[in-house]
């Protein structure tokens, strides 16, 4: 049984077992913990240096709707600052707003990455919830409920979700972030004599440097202590393109961007982002300290980093 399917069948197993409506099929499990179906997608394993890997996509409906209009566009893009992990995009085929995250699994990362990833669904879960119905749909759309085999649940916040919710934000209250000294010791190891970091600030609990790049001017901040209104504690990354101004980047764009950043073709792991901030192009990741694993923040950021000097693309 490959890691995928190994996956899938963990997540059908510990679903059914707290009473959640689950349908499986061969590479796909959709549940509901409420009105909101999440898909978590495995692919057939392939080779990629040298190694089998599987795609693993994880998408919760949001919102239902035509295309987006650029008014539509630039209000979800305004909603992702309240999200953490997953990015808002278009899916045109269903007519759906999602949420979406896309990581690698295969043999040799399987005995931790299936704990960040059955983790990291509850969370996209819960935030979907928490944007749907705290939020509200913008005009024109609804919210994107669906009958689940037990029929549509409209309890919002019940069960192990709320459970999730809880140990999150309980894990985000202890006075020592995870993510200190060593783990942001690799970020900075990354950047390396290229960036120019801010003086004055404890480097072990937060960078702030800016590094021109092939003609490219960008501004990286990571906090280890960043207080989240919902989740608590944790790690932000955020990478601006300080060159590349949102009067030049449509919302439309950005959608765009993040459909792109939530299927892409090659082994890479596709956490977090495309947003405005301080007026720029900006690529933002929350991490909560629950979802700490030894050496995550050095992965994440080679991602985002690659992610950034993508090139003119963003211009």
């Amino acid at each position: 049984m490959n890691p995928g399917e190994r996956l899938l069948d963990q997540l059908e197993n510990g679903l059914a077992r707290d009473s959640h409506a689950v349908s499986r099929n061969d590479r796909s499990i959709d549940w509901w913990s409420g009105p909101l179906r999440q898909r978590i997608t495995a692919s057939k394993p392939y080779e990629s240096v040298d190694i089998e890997v599987t795609s693993v996509h994880i998408q919760t409906d949001l919102f239902k709707g035509p295309a987006p209009t650029e008014e539509i566009a630039k209000e979800l893009v305004d909603l992702s600052h309240t999200g953490d992990v997953g990015a808002i995009f278009y899916d045109e085929k269903e007519g759906l707003y999602k949420l979406g995250t896309r990581l690698t699994l295969h043999e040799q990362n399987f005995n931790w990455m299936h704990v960040f990833i059955c983790r990291l669904a509850f969370l996209q879960n819960s935030t979907t919830l928490r944007m749907a119905f705290a939020f509200g749909a913008p005009e024109g759309l609804s919210v994107a409920e669906s009958a689940s085999p037990k029929g549509l649940n409209r309890d919002k916040y019940g069960g192990t979700v709320a459970e999730f919710a809880k140990a999150v934000r309980t894990s985000g209250s202890s006075s020592a972030s995870p993510w200190r000294g060593k783990e942001l010791g690799f970020i900075k190891e990354i950047l390396g004599d290229r960036a120019s970091f801010e003086a004055g600030i404890d480097e072990t609990k937060q960078l702030c440097a800016t590094i021109k790049n092939d003609g490219r001017t960008f501004k990286v901040v990571a906090d280890t202590e960043t207080k989240h209104p919902f989740w608590g504690g944790g790690l932000t990354i955020l990478i601006m393109l300080t060159n590349t101004k949102a009067a030049s980047v449509s919302g439309k764009h950005v959608l765009e961007m993040n459909r792109l950043h939530c299927t892409p073709v090659d082994a890479t792991n596709a956490t977090g982002f495309w947003l405005f901030a301080e007026g720029d192009l900006a690529h933002f990741l929350f991490l909560p300290n629950t979802l700490h694993l030894p050496a995550l923040a050095h992965i994440v950021f080679m991602e985002k980093w690659g992610l950034a000097n993508a090139g003119s693309f963003y211009e």
